[in-house]
């Protein structure tokens, strides 16, 4: 007869418990990880989501595992249980020698001994996903506001967020998880139930954590969206050969596929380092533009030029070289500076004419009108009849 669960109760987690090795569903996961010894049964009923009978099926599973401590339940233990317990198989995987025996009928074979279990360390039990950072926290500019708002996170896990947050644009799915493009079933499993019990929302639930709260939010959902797309075969294909052309879009071809299996996964290893190297180079330029950007709001324009003068050196942008070259010139009234700067967008491969006017501008407000209208009729040989060009050259009676 099926044992009735104490709604009242307070399920306990126990401690020491390896939940990975017990392959529960991502259900029983889920649950496992709302468990704190303080929400009763009936709270997480209502607030799991999952649906009353979802919710005591899980709890049922994680109390007989030997996961929780559930008062008032009893596990049914059978001969076998004592010795080596079954552990309930997860959503298509198969069940442990010890379910197989239970089930099996006389004409069956003997199932073959289950391997000894070893007992994982706490070092193990407490390891946690370090994901492949574009700029690892150490080397990451904090905002001292974020670290300085009240919340129950701990500083560790506060900047890991914040980090996380700030870079999942330019991180590979394979790179949230800290994984290589060849990583194993049981490896992406595995770093998704850590990374996600880590950043789970519900680790802090109905308590006000601010702004941090929606980059919880946030990089949940991302985490969540990535093993959904490597734990299938199929959308793990489609997203390594999308990965793979993104890549070869932006190398020019040249990150195109050996033949031989050897050669496709060598290849693909390749296209990862080379994929996160170009991430790490475009997550340092936007956060030094964004930095920029912090200067130039304070009004302390030399140093926002300073910031972009770097930021451009690791992303070369001629637009972000022209749209600093205008700042300079009309926000900051650094001629010097924006001249500068729209000889670099030049360079860069920005529009000649566009250039050539900022050029010309900023050397006509220093005095330098010979020089001047020579960036002037540089405009007009680029872009005829452009009409700032010819007023400028009209105000020195020249053509």
């Amino acid at each position: 007869m099926k044992q009735l669960i104490d709604e009242n109760a307070a399920p306990i987690p126990k401690p020491n418990v390896d939940i990975i090795s017990l392959s529960p569903t991502a259900e029983q996961y889920f649950l496992f990880s709302r468990v704190d010894g303080k929400l009763t049964v009936a709270q997480l009923c209502q607030s799991s989501g999952l649906g009353r009978e979802n919710t005591l099926g899980c709890l049922e599973y994680l109390a007989s595992a030997g996961a929780i401590e559930l008062p008032g339940f009893e596990a049914a233990a059978s001969p076998l249980a004592e010795e080596s317990p079954a552990v309930a198989p997860s959503n298509n995987e198969p069940p442990t020698a010890a379910a197989e025996t239970t089930s099996a009928s006389p004409e069956a074979p003997a199932a073959k001994p289950a391997a000894p279990t070893v007992e994982k360390t706490p070092a193990a039990q407490s390891a946690h996903v370090i994901p492949n950072y574009p700029i690892p926290p150490e080397q990451f500019e904090f905002d001292p506001e974020l670290l300085a708002h009240e919340s129950p996170l701990d500083d560790g896990l506060r900047r890991e967020l914040i980090c996380l947050y700030a870079q999942l644009e330019q991180m590979s799915y394979y790179d949230l998880f800290g994984l290589s493009i060849g990583a194993g079933r049981k490896e992406i499993k595995k770093a998704y139930f850590r990374l996600s019990k880590r950043h789970h929302p519900d680790n802090f639930f109905r308590q006000d954590l601010g702004p941090l709260g929606k980059m919880q939010e946030a990089v949940f959902k991302e985490i969540a969206r990535a093993y959904a797309t490597l734990s299938k075969k199929g959308a793990r294909r489609d997203y390594d050969a999308a990965l793979s052309a993104h890549l070869a879009e932006q190398s020019g071809g040249a990150a195109e596929s050996a033949p031989g299996e050897a050669a496709e996964s060598s290849a693909a290893g390749a296209s990862q380092d080379e994929l996160r190297e170009r991430n790490k180079r475009k997550a340092a330029g936007a956060l030094l533009v964004r930095r920029a950007e912090k200067y130039q709001e304070r009004g302390d324009y030399a140093q926002a030029a300073e910031e972009y003068r770097k930021a451009l050196a690791l992303v070369r942008d001629p637009q972000l070289a022209m749209r600093v070259a205008d700042i300079m010139f009309s926000a900051a009234k650094m001629p010097k500076e924006a001249a500068c700067f729209a000889r670099a967008g030049l360079k860069l491969g920005a529009p000649p004419a566009e250039a050539h006017f900022i050029v010309g501008c900023a050397l006509q407000s220093v005095g330098a009108e010979r020089e001047a209208v020579k960036e002037f009729q540089k405009v007009l040989a680029h872009a005829p009849g452009h009409p700032g060009a010819t007023e400028r050259l009209g105000q020195f009676g020249a053509r």
